[in-house]
């Protein structure tokens, strides 16, 4: 009776519930699967097509194909459109740059980089796939950003997309380094 009474209110509460496989989110209205390169699932977001042709035009396609783990922070067709200087996009070694400092070596979740911040007192500083450093902070109402060094800064918007190769942060701004 104790296990038809336990059972009984699992069901009626599921209390007893596993939970399911967590999900990415959808980025620019394409659903990003785990099992997909950055490449593959940046292509599919209906808010990278700058980024995706940046990449082609910046030769990177293998660099987001390839085996990885690490953590990149994709600026959004916005951001793109933001820049005061448009010539970035078609100049391939800037673009270079530019991807190289927006990629992270490893696995790094936004709970991962606000921890940093907290336990180093407000800020962390990131080493980039091309040597230029990013800062991690957090804003006044908790938002996750992350600055360049030459002071260009963005918010995470999207978090913690799960890739085969790494894990992308969707971000607000095109984080340009100093070159």
């Amino acid at each position: 009776m104790k296990l038809f009474l336990t059972l009984t209110a699992c069901a009626l509460l599921g209390a007893c519930a596993t939970p399911g496989p967590v999900q990415n989110p959808q980025v620019g209205g394409a659903q990003m699967y785990p099992s997909k390169t950055m490449m593959a699932n940046l292509s599919a977001s209906g808010d990278h097509d700058k980024l995706v042709e940046a990449v082609k035009t910046a030769g990177l396609v293998g660099d987001l194909a390839g085996k990885g783990p690490f953590t990149l922070f994709a600026p959004t067709d916005a951001a793109f459109d933001a820049l005061p200087d448009t010539s970035l996009l078609g100049d391939k070694p800037r673009l270079q740059k530019v991807f190289d400092c927006s990629m992270v070596t490893g696995l790094t979740s936004v709970e991962q980089l606000q921890k940093l911040v907290v336990d180093h007192g407000g800020s962390y500083r990131l080493d980039t796939m091309g040597g230029c450093p990013l800062t991690a902070s957090l804003s006044a109402n908790g938002d996750l950003l992350i600055t360049s060094d030459s002071g260009v800064q963005a918010r995470i918007t999207t978090p913690d997309v799960k890739q085969e190769n790494g894990v992308v942060h969707v971000v607000d701004a095109v984080l340009v380094p100093k070159i």
